[in-house]
C-alpha cells in the first residue's frame, strides 16, 4: 500500500449528471400535471440521471425571502426543503426548514403546497 493510503478508504462515488429542463421535457405525467399550472418561467427544473432506478426531478422556485427545493424520484418518493435566502439579524449563516415529504402521489403534493402556501402568508393585523 502506498504511503498515506488507508484500506478502508472507498474510491469516490461517481457524480450523478445533472442537467435544466423545462416541464415539457419531464416523461412522468403525473408531475407534469403538478407543475403545469405554475409560470414556468419561474421555476427551475433539473433532470439527475444514474442516481436511483427511477428519475430523480428537482423543482427550484424562490420568493423574496426564501428558495424552495422540492424533489421528486419519480413514482417513489415526493419531498420539499425551504432555505432562507438571507441570515437572521445577527447571524453569519441561512436556516433551512424540512417541509411535508411521503410517498409519491396526490396527497403529498397538496401537503407540500399547501405548507409553502401557508408559510408566504402574512398574518392580518386586527386592531384591538
Amino acid at each position: 500500500m502506498a504511503d498515506g493510503q488507508c484500506s478502508s478508504e472507498k474510491p469516490a462515488e461517481p457524480k450523478s449528471e445533472e442537467s435544466i429542463i423545462t416541464a415539457d421535457d419531464i416523461e412522468d405525467e403525473l408531475l407534469k400535471g403538478w407543475i403545469s399550472n405554475f409560470p414556468q418561467e419561474k421555476l427551475k427544473i433539473t433532470k439527475e440521471e444514474d442516481r436511483h432506478d427511477s428519475p430523480t426531478y428537482k423543482i427550484h422556485f424562490y420568493t423574496d425571502k426564501h428558495a424552495y427545493h422540492i424533489s421528486a424520484v419519480v413514482g417513489h418518493y415526493l419531498g420539499c426543503i425551504l432555505i432562507n435566502r438571507a441570515p437572521w439579524p445577527g447571524e453569519d449563516h441561512t436556516r433551512g426548514s424540512d417541509f411535508p415529504d411521503g410517498k409519491y402521489q396526490d396527497s403529498t403534493w397538496l401537503r407540500i403546497v399547501h405548507k409553502i402556501l401557508s408559510h408566504e402568508m402574512l398574518k392580518i393585523y386586527k386592531p384591538k
